[in-house]
């Protein structure tokens, strides 16, 4: 599945790839607004795949998003337990 997203993205342009991220993710944040489920699964498969291609375009690794996740979570996590949110 990996191959066919990143041979699509290859066939559009930086900035067309960028609109329709743009475009999905506005898609994706009126669905959870209207807690519309099924849309809402829908526009996740859509960003998920710009969001792969979007990684490819710019060389970036999971293993960069995989440690701010985890930097996020541990921040978070450090907060709760502090009573600070």
């Amino acid at each position: 599945m990996k191959n066919e997203i990143i041979r699509q993205a290859d066939h559009f342009s930086l900035v067309d790839r960028k609109n329709k991220f743009i475009e999905e993710l506005s898609e994706l944040i009126r669905a959870v607004s209207r807690n519309d489920i099924d849309n809402v699964k829908e526009e996740i498969a859509d960003v998920t795949i710009l969001l792969i291609q979007y990684m490819d375009k710019y060389h970036i690794r999971s293993t960069e998003i995989i440690t701010r996740m985890e930097y996020k979570l541990y921040r978070t996590s450090e907060l709760i337990e502090k009573g600070e949110i």
